[in-house]
């Protein structure tokens, strides 16, 4: 009797992927977090348009991307694409607009904590 193949579905799409694609799909997916990721670390501290910031979830992290900027509010866009997991956040959760302080809260932690552990140069 021949040997079922399992299938896994991508997250993006729900279509199947074989084996053979999975590993093409995690390199294709590293190299598109990564250059996000440098393009992010380029930008301005701060509350910007287009910075991405990240909430730890279970095993990973939920990512944001703030899509505008007003005085007492930031509009924010889930990132979805940029976890496999697809988690989000209980407070965030699928984006939207929420109080520019709470968002300031997330970035200015995150940003202290890359100067307390990057490397010196």
């Amino acid at each position: 009797m021949a040997k079922m193949q399992e299938k896994v579905y991508d997250f993006y799409s729900d279509s199947v992927w074989d084996d053979a694609d999975i590993d093409h799909l995690f390199k294709a997916h590293d190299k598109y977090f990564q250059e996000a990721m440098d393009t992010n670390e380029a930008m301005e501290n701060g509350v910007v348009i287009g910075k991405i910031f990240r909430i730890g979830v279970a095993d990973g992290y939920a990512y944001y991307e703030i899509s505008k900027v007003y005085k007492t509010k930031v509009h924010l866009k889930w990132r979805k694409d940029l976890c496999l997991d697809g988690y989000s956040d209980h407070h965030f959760c699928g984006g939207g607009s929420f109080s520019r302080s709470d968002v300031e809260r997330y970035i200015s932690f995150e940003e202290g904590m890359k100067k307390i552990f990057s490397k010196k140069k």
